[in-house]
């Protein structure tokens, strides 16, 4: 039996953006252009525009916006940011990449930037600091839900503490690797951490921040309602540049399936920024695809003891099971039976549907990893939720779900 897994929340997908530069295609039909994959909605397609071999996907999965500091003109607020403290503004002074930076020339002066992510996930940070020849600038990473900092050692902690600092006026790129804490119980809905860069209290002169950066550990890729050819292989290729030339790493290929399809891995044991579906061959029509997923997936179970029963009309891929229509959607239900405590297991209910706003955004969801069956849908509420106890430390456990709707392409 394999591994059962989920992803909840547009959070959690880090194909999910607003930012159209963070997704690069092949070819683009302007009808279905590339937005459509950004929105985490099966209903709007994404098609490809042209018939030619070897087609791509490619995702940026940086989730800091205007992380250089390029979209202001020069000497007002960073698009995107919000000042803490003074009056931090972009300037051309000096530049780690691009033309702008983000430029701190007064004392106790500060910046920061807010963003959604799952509890409990890995993630890599990254920015370029330039000190004053004499004091620092500090960049700190906050919890905004337990408060706490991230240290240099990848722990946290409530006192405030950089997890990077620079003195010397002249650029030096800090990056780490760090895990958020869990999720305190009877929390639900995603965490949120606060990006943060700040003067001390005495300055020599100004100092600056570019190329600021933060991105999540993938372990799971899926592409659903997708009409590329089962005979043509999609590869989930991830890499630490742009180009896909710096350490490239081919992942495998998503399963040979029409419609659904999923693939579950380790990923790169220091996260990697950018990813791809590479597909291979020549396609007869234009195919298309309606919501790619990437981001680390959570278990479903620890201690499983019959694994997870399988969830009653779980639609298979390219049977009649697939809905053609909204009207058409049907509603799903997990049933499993775990060991545990019920307190344990209720925590990782509140994860899926309170981690998905509550039935409001999506969850991608995989009873058995050794089996092509998976649920892409809205959870029906936390009032949904059934478990009952079976016997000591033995719960059944049942959550509903409402399937997405097939998309239906029109032109």
């Amino acid at each position: 039996m394999g591994e059962g897994f989920f992803l909840a929340g547009l959070a959690a997908n880090a194909c999910v953006r607003d930012d159209p530069d963070k997704v690069n295609v092949s070819s683009e039909d302007s009808n279905f252009g590339k937005t459509s994959l950004q929105n985490g909605r099966s209903g709007k397609p994404y098609r490809f525009g042209s018939l030619a071999a070897d087609q791509t996907i490619e995702f940026d999965t940086n989730k800091v916006f205007n992380g250089d500091f390029e979209d202001s003109a020069d000497g007002v607020i960073p698009s995107g940011w919000a000042g803490l403290s003074g009056t931090p503004t972009t300037s051309t002074d000096q530049a780690d990449g691009g033309t702008k930076s983000l430029k701190l020339d007064a004392a106790s002066e500060g910046l920061y930037q807010d963003n959604d992510v799952p509890t409990s996930s890995t993630w890599r940070i990254s920015a370029a600091l330039w000190g004053d020849g004499t004091n620092l600038v500090n960049a700190y990473l906050i919890d905004l839900i337990s408060g706490k900092y991230l240290l240099s050692n990848g722990t946290w902690s409530l006192t405030k503490t950089a997890w990077a600092s620079r003195t010397t006026a002249s650029w030096a790129t800090s990056a780490m690797t760090f895990t958020l804490e869990d999720q305190p119980e009877g929390q639900s809905g995603p965490a949120q951490i606060r990006s943060l860069f700040e003067r001390p209290g005495t300055i020599a002169g100004a100092a600056y921040v570019d190329t600021v950066a933060l991105w999540p550990k993938v372990t799971a890729a899926a592409l659903i309602y997708d009409t590329i050819p089962t005979a043509f292989p999609i590869a989930v290729e991830s890499a630490t540049d742009a180009a896909f030339t710096a350490s490239l790493t081919d992942h495998g290929d998503l399963p040979a399936q029409r419609y659904r399809r999923y693939l579950p891995f380790d990923g790169p044991a220091t996260p990697h920024r950018y990813w791809r579906f590479n597909i291979t061959g020549t396609p007869f029509v234009a195919p298309w695809v309606s919501v790619p997923i990437l981001g680390e997936r959570k278990a479903l179970v620890d201690k499983p003891l019959n694994g997870i029963i399988r969830a009653q009309r779980m639609p298979k891929s390219g049977t009649e099971d697939m809905p053609s229509s909204m009207a058409d959607a049907p509603q799903y239900r997990f049933e499993m039976r775990w060991t545990g405590g019920r307190s344990g297991l209720r925590q990782i209910a509140e994860d899926m549907v309170g981690g998905s706003f509550h039935g409001d955004e999506p969850i991608f969801a995989v009873p058995d990893s050794a089996q092509p069956e998976m649920v892409y849908g809205r959870g029906r509420g936390l009032e949904e939720i059934a478990m009952r106890r079976i016997a000591t430390d033995l719960y059944e456990y049942s959550l509903s779900f409402e399937d997405e709707a097939f998309p239906v392409l029109t032109k």
